[in-house]
């Protein structure tokens, strides 16, 4: 192939042709670091933090919370390794108040294996105040309250993740 030898000695010889090769060659690469997202993406149902000055690791749980008439409603979206889980929410009055208890279970369905948004409602009577922990699976987790004047099951068909 004598085509290829001459392009090469081309460019070689032709000084503004290779700096323009190489500056779009490092434009190229410099947009695939740009748009690639390296930041923890913020799901709608958890964000990972580091409290400060400690080494302790601790998952915030996104909930829509409203208190009306001495009854709770709380409203997430929890996410289960497949469609067939199950999810079941408790809560309990503790001193610091209403905490919340969130465990998911798979059923016995066969299920495809693909990681399923699955919103809950879930209402409590109890005092007004909310304590600021829950647990998910028997993990620890701090509660990230969105308070609302009204709370009702969220709707996956309209709701867009934001990221």
């Amino acid at each position: 192939m004598p085509f290829i030898p001459f392009i090469v000695n081309y460019i070689i010889m032709n000084k503004t042709s290779l700096i323009l090769i190489i500056a779009i060659i490092a434009l190229l690469i410099l947009g695939i670091f740009l748009g690639r997202d390296d930041a923890q993406t913020i799901d709608e149902t958890t964000a990972d933090i580091t409290l400060e000055n400690s080494d302790e690791f601790v998952r915030k749980f996104n909930v829509q919370h409203a208190y009306n008439d001495g009854e709770h409603t709380f409203a997430g979206i929890i996410n289960t390794p497949t469609p067939c889980y199950k999810i079941k929410v408790d809560s309990e009055e503790t001193e610091q108040g209403i905490a919340l208890m969130v465990t998911t279970e798979s059923s016995d369905d066969s299920c495809a294996q693909v990681e399923t948004a699955q919103p809950f409602l879930y209402k409590v009577v109890g005092p007004e105040t909310v304590s600021g922990n829950a647990m998910i699976n028997d993990e620890k987790v701090e509660l990230n309250l969105f308070e609302k004047d009204e709370v009702v099951e969220i709707d996956l068909g309209q709701f867009e993740a934001k990221g």
